[in-house]
């Protein structure tokens, strides 16, 4: 794990490297503010980073899954 400052903010990252490819499946973004424009400069990222492609996102997927987490928060 290494650590970068970003606006004062510590951010966390991997620095991995493997020859078969990146080994993540998943990319959970937020939330947070202004999450479109952060979906869109990590896809930029990750498509001209060795080929990698980005699924399109199922939007009412991924809200039902944010709200279920976001209940399932106790207080």
């Amino acid at each position: 794990m290494q650590y970068r400052n970003a606006k004062g903010v510590l951010i966390s990252y991997l620095d991995i490297y493997l020859e078969s490819g990146w080994p993540v499946t998943e990319i959970m973004i937020g939330p947070g503010r202004n999450q479109h424009n952060v979906y869109t400069s990590i896809c930029h990222f990750v498509e001209h980073t060795d080929g990698i492609k980005v699924a399109d996102i199922d939007e009412e997927k991924s809200i039902a899954e944010f709200v279920s987490g976001w209940n399932s928060i106790r207080f």
